[in-house]
């Protein structure tokens, strides 16, 4: 807690008046007091996503966290006492002796505070400026949603099942819901207000929130198999590596349900709720020639191979529902059935990102022969991007061994066929 730190306030009263005055002591002092915050947040976030694909415990919980959120990122980035206090006027509007000891606001009090204010309908203005100006508080209170969304599914799935709710993948209560969803609306405005691009010193952080963001809207409705399934790995390619097997080829996640009904009744459920988001997220983890993915973070990068799962399970699962359609009927589904919506949507994103500007005319075609060309192609073009993707990312060893895992899974005969 930073009330546990009195020496920082003594160091400055032991200086002298008129020094305590001059900007240089007032930056040195922002200094130390902000490295101590930065550090302690760091450690908060690194301990959400170092353990979360293996499905190990957070060993911090942000309930014990009594820091204020980060101040904007200009401040840090300053160079000279000069720079440093002319951003402080710009942001606070005047430079009080000692501003950064108390909190901003209510809003802004903590990372708890600042995650339950940003599910108010409207958050707090206050809080939306200091999120606007400090990206890293935002990826913090992403991380917090996390851990709080798998907190609720994992004590959901240790209740018994219910013949009045069968499905896998209510989680929340309705109001809860609307809850989680009202704090993934105000930051998604706030990423959509930056209109970041490559030349922007901060693209790979709002990049990274984009997609985790989206990790999290996925995790109110596709629960990790592992979490669902009680299964921990001891480590995070380990983890990622059973979440890839369980993913094409999963018998755990069904496990609540298979008493009342087959899974393939709600099987599409959970992915037409998060479907423009998978097909907008696939070309922020393609990336853009220049945009390093090379220096993408490992948690990020394990993020985002979560992400690729999901997509490629609904882009499979989809294909076997026309195909099955096919052969009962002889004839294509319907183009508002979820198997189409699914499955054309995902190939159009897919295929948008080879730099064709013309739209492949097979999708959403309902001439049969030249859907069907498609359909046979559509699960191999997206492994054939995911493999790309992999390997791209070769700087922490996730994203090669993860095209190893891969390419062993392509290489085997697969014998269970039944998909989350």
């Amino acid at each position: 807690m930073p009330d546990s730190l009195p020496w920082e306030a003594q160091g400055e009263s032991n200086a002298s008046h008129d020094d305590a005055k001059t900007p240089y002591t007032r930056w040195m002092c922002y200094i130390s007091t902000e490295s101590l915050k930065l550090s302690l947040y760091a450690l908060v976030f690194i301990d959400s996503h170092l353990f979360l694909p293996a499905n190990m415990r957070l060993l911090i919980s942000p309930m014990e966290f009594g820091w204020e959120l980060p101040f904007p990122s200009n401040l840090w980035d300053a160079k000279d006492p000069q720079i440093w206090q002319q951003r402080v006027i710009e942001h606070f509007g005047f430079v009080p002796e000692s501003y950064f000891y108390g909190p901003r606001g209510i809003s802004t009090a903590s990372l708890s505070i600042a995650t339950q204010q940003l599910m108010t309908e409207p958050a707090s203005p206050q809080l939306v400026a200091a999120l606007t100006s400090s990206p890293f508080s935002i990826l913090c209170i992403l991380a917090n949603i996390s851990a709080l969304v798998r907190d609720f599914t994992r004590c959901y799935y240790q209740l018994p099942p219910s013949p009045s709710d069968p499905s896998a993948f209510h989680i929340l209560t309705q109001h809860q819901n609307k809850q989680i969803y009202t704090a993934m609306r105000a930051i998604a405005k706030i990423v959509k207000d930056q209109a970041y691009t490559l030349d922007n010193p901060q693209f790979l952080l709002w990049r990274t929130i984009e997609i985790l963001h989206c990790s999290v809207k996925i995790s109110l409705c596709r629960p990790d198999h592992l979490l669902i399934g009680g299964i921990v790995d001891n480590s995070v390619i380990a983890g990622l590596a059973t979440s890839t097997h369980l993913t094409l080829g999963n018998y755990v996640s069904v496990r609540r349900s298979a008493p009342l009904l087959k899974p393939h009744l709600w099987g599409d459920e959970g992915v037409l709720a998060v479907l423009n988001d998978l097909a907008s997220v696939l070309s922020r983890i393609n990336g853009e020639e220049g945009d390093g993915a090379t220096r993408e973070a490992p948690w990020v990068t394990a993020c985002s191979y979560g992400i690729l799962l999901c997509i490629w399970s609904a882009l499979k699962r989809a294909g076997q529902d026309i195909q099955a359609h096919l052969d009962t009927f002889n004839e294509l589904p319907r183009t508002s059935e979820p198997c189409m919506l699914i499955f054309n949507t995902l190939m159009d994103s897919i295929l948008g990102l080879d730099g064709i500007n013309e739209r492949d005319p097979r999708i959403w075609s309902t001439e049969r022969h030249a859907f069907v060309s498609l359909l046979e192609q559509g699960e191999f073009l997206f492994v054939s991007l995911l493999l790309k993707i992999c390997r791209a990312r070769s700087a922490w060893g996730i994203g090669l061994s993860m095209a190893t895992v891969i390419d062993e899974i392509l290489a085997t005969p697969q014998t269970t066929t039944a998909l989350a």
